[in-house]
């Protein structure tokens, strides 16, 4: 195959650790992780309005273009997946579609223009260069699934909401406004807190 020299699928992909709760696939913490799903999905929803004032821009912006590091859903299937019926595959959706979000790169991947080749058959002609994101799913070692022509949703879970938002009115207490949330939202919810912050 001619063509840019791309990494192999999975290569020098290193996954973070801990979150152990927050990335476990216990089937006991999958309530969480569908609430943090739903949570996302209407977070979306909700930006997804014209016109758009500035902080409701600066979620969007910031919801639709993950960090590494952030806690983010696919996006392709999360429609397909919030209708679901099927146990099983709700659980799979869990299994490869949450997690830390590690990296995105080009890779070559199969050509979406072409039919996919037999069930055994091999077709080295069919790959084209493509964006692949890279996820930590759970909290063990080499736990990261590799996903083609996705899309990414930032579920805004860490900052540090005790810093001060909004004003002090004159009883001596403090005002805080729905701007004041989002504006905290907007600039220091997204990311997941590292072990080093405790988290």
């Amino acid at each position: 195959m001619s063509g840019p020299t791309l990494p192999v699928p999975y290569e020098g992909v290193v996954g973070p650790t801990g979150h152990p709760l927050l990335l476990s696939v216990n089937d006991r913490f999958l309530p969480v992780r569908e609430a943090l799903i739903r949570m996302g999905w209407h977070l979306l929803c909700a930006t997804q309005v014209a016109p758009q004032a500035p902080v409701v821009a600066r979620i969007y912006q910031r919801i639709t273009n993950p960090q590494p590091g952030d806690l983010v859903v696919e996006r392709t299937g999360l429609l397909r997946h919030l209708t679901e019926s099927s146990p099983d595959r709700r659980a799979e959706f869990h299994r490869t579609a949450f997690g830390i979000f590690i990296t995105a790169r080009e890779e070559w991947v199969p050509d979406p223009t072409r039919p996919a080749p037999p069930p055994g058959g091999a077709d080295a002609g069919g790959l084209v260069p493509g964006l692949v994101h890279y996820l930590q799913y759970a909290p063990q070692q080499g736990a990261v699934s590799r996903m083609v022509n996705s899309m990414l949703l930032t579920i805004p879970v860490g900052g540090d909401f005790s810093r001060p938002a909004g004003r002090p009115d004159p009883a001596g207490g403090f005002t805080v406004s729905r701007l004041n949330l989002l504006d905290a939202l907007a600039d220091i919810g997204m990311r997941v807190p590292s072990n080093e912050d405790g988290g």
